[in-house]
């Protein structure tokens, strides 16, 4: 049964830095749990629902009947992330990072699949640059890690097909998962 972690969020009000940081997960691997990606440990899921001060079958959703599939291309992820969390201490403080990997082409911001990406978690005072972003919407129940560069609260398309966005809303929600530092490629 597929876990519903992102309707719980909602419903709590409750967004997936805050219960990363209550129930001491790195934001990318939440985000994982709520795109389906990764299937978390019956611990993890019982900090998690303590957290969300609801039952760990209440993260469950009932199997589904209608058969009715997600809108085509909008789950799909471009970047997963690889299980390898360091933290750097330097003088203004310690930094910790995260990688991911480029799930698919990119190639309006020069990315490939198969690149990894170096992602500072904790600069949360960026406003400006090439992130790491969830986009969830809770009406469509999917979830989709993008990169896209941010200016403000607007996300910037690297796409001919794609608009404008902007962070927030009300039924498609965006979170910074993290700033990209650097890229690695392997020849």
């Amino acid at each position: 049964m597929k876990i519903r972690l992102g309707p719980a969020l909602k419903s709590k009000g409750m967004k997936q830095a805050r219960l990363a940081e209550i129930v001491d997960l790195s934001p990318g691997y939440v985000s994982s749990i709520v795109s389906g990606k990764k299937k978390p440990s019956t611990d993890v899921l019982e900090q998690i629902a303590n957290a969300l001060e609801i039952s760990v079958g209440d993260l469950y959703e009932a199997p589904r009947t209608d058969h009715i599939a997600d809108p085509a291309g909008f789950a799909e992820s471009e970047a997963v992330y690889i299980p390898k969390t360091s933290t750097q201490t330097q003088e203004k403080g310690t930094k910790a990072l995260e990688y991911w990997e480029v799930a698919r082409n990119v190639m309006g911001l020069g990315l490939v699949r198969g690149d990894t990406l170096r992602i500072d978690i904790r600069d949360q005072s960026r406003s400006n640059g090439l992130a790491l972003i969830n986009r969830t919407d809770m009406f469509a129940d999917t979830s989709a890690t993008l990169i896209r560069r941010v200016e403000g609260d607007l996300l910037l398309p690297h796409e001919p097909d794609q608009s404008i966005e902007r962070l927030g809303g009300s039924d498609i929600t965006f979170a910074v998962l993290g700033w990209i530092k650097s890229v690695e490629r392997r020849l």
